[in-house]
């Protein structure tokens, strides 16, 4: 073999390596801006001016892929020259084109807010609701929604918390720096337990319940009401919102609750105390067992429904706690969901499930339900749409089985007693 021709191979066992190198660095740098024109830039009210900051970014990062791209090139020209190793320069390539397009990934991800900037806004509000009396302090969160808290004095009248909902809903629609905004106000009594959130599409009825929340907050002293009356906050292309049907929604949590039968008592308590209150969404619930509830929707519980609220509770082997979600009889309200039973337990065997399902899947049955889910899974999944099967069973009970992939064969024993297709 020649000299010529031993070079030459000396040549292509050295080219190949930094050679690959710089060419990922080419193609990074290229790739990546590009990309960057196509990002999508507008959320829900911040938006990113495209001839401004986006350009600017991705004009940062072809100048440093350019300049480096050509520094490094210049370098591995010099380097094979001379006969030095080129392969260092070709990795500096790589670590300036990958520095460069962070940079400019760091510029795409500061946001320019489109919306006027309302502190002197929310200064004027906060001094405002301040002066009115029966107000005791007042507070401005500034998010998705331009957001007030207002905790009452203790002895604040209804007049004065509805004058309080009055005079925000004015001010902040005669600001036209808030046209653009999503606002809600919370009033709050002195003790901070009892809470009601009104948006934007309650303000106008918002006073018919204000009486309301008060008669409920002193009926329940000791416990935490949180009652939101038709509330939305959007969040890029999402939407949230509570509280839209019947009265609202009403959470009633008892902290000193020492079991479940308290859940069932204060049901009957405002049957007998606050019929008026019964399309509320109703969700009250306690500690013991751990973060059980009985939600009903736009309605309270029949007799049948808290006989199996207890029943399920009270039989503790093993120990589990029980949250159990009616469905709504108002016609204005979803129907793609169903009335659900979920029972989560501390064990992670099958077996815990498996001896769940056979004591209570008859007790749930009784609810009469056209389709009602029934889930017994550990406590770290209570999913009815995802949950480890190894360790959990799904089973719909008087309805086609509710599931994205077939039953498994404990599941399966369930479902041909309970399910009906």
């Amino acid at each position: 073999m020649s000299n010529q021709e031993r070079s030459q191979m000396h040549e292509l066992r050295h080219h190949a390596p930094w050679g690959g190198v710089f060419a990922a660095a080419a193609a990074i740098g290229l790739c990546v801006p590009l990309t960057m024109l196509f990002a999508d830039t507008c959320s829900y009210r911040t938006c990113r001016d495209p001839l401004v900051p986006l350009s600017f970014a991705v004009g940062v990062t072809l100048v440093g892929v350019a300049c480096t791209l050509i520094v490094s090139a210049t370098m591995i020209h010099c380097a094979g020259r001379q006969g030095r190793p080129r392969f260092k320069y070709a990795v500096i390539a790589l670590a300036g084109v990958l520095v460069s397009v962070c940079s400019g990934g760091a510029l795409m991800a500061v946001d320019v807010d489109s919306r006027p900037d309302l502190s002197l806004a929310s200064r004027d509000i906060e001094a405002m609701l301040s002066h009115i009396p029966g107000t005791r302090s007042v507070s401005i969160e500034i998010g998705n929604n331009f957001s007030a808290v207002v905790v009452l004095s203790e002895d604040a009248s209804t007049e004065q918390a509805n004058a309080i909902i009055a005079a925000f809903h004015h001010r902040t629609t005669a600001l036209p720096d808030l046209r653009e905004w999503d606002t809600d106000i919370e009033i709050r009594r002195n003790d901070q337990k009892s809470g009601f959130k009104v948006g934007n599409g309650g303000f106008a009825t918002a006073a018919d319940h204000i009486a309301q929340w008060h008669s409920l907050s002193s009926a329940f002293p000791d416990d935490e009401i949180e009652w939101t009356y038709r509330w939305s906050a959007r969040s890029n292309s999402d939407t949230l919102s509570s509280g839209h049907l019947g009265v609202g929604d009403i959470l009633l949590r008892l902290p000193h609750a020492n079991d479940f039968h308290a859940v069932s008592e204060t049901y009957r308590r405002l049957m007998n105390q606050f019929a008026d209150l019964s399309s509320a969404k109703w969700q009250i619930e306690t500690t013991a067992p751990e973060r059980g509830y009985l939600q009903m929707n736009h309605r309270y519980p029949t007799e049948v429904e808290l006989s199996v609220w207890d029943r399920l509770n009270i039989d503790q082997n093993p120990p589990h706690s029980v949250r159990m979600a009616s469905q709504s009889v108002l016609p204005s309200s979803p129907t793609t969901w169903r009335p659900s039973v979920i029972e989560r337990f501390d064990s992670q065997d099958l077996n815990a499930a498996k001896l769940l399902a056979e004591k209570h899947l008859p007790i749930v049955a009784e609810l009469g339900a056209s389709a009602l889910d029934y889930l017994a899974t550990p406590n770290t999944l209570d999913s009815l749409g995802s949950y480890d099967r190894d360790r959990g069973l799904r089973v719909t009970i008087g309805g086609c089985q509710s599931t994205d992939y077939p039953p498994t064969p404990t599941e399966q024993l369930f479902v041909d007693l309970f399910g009906q297709c």
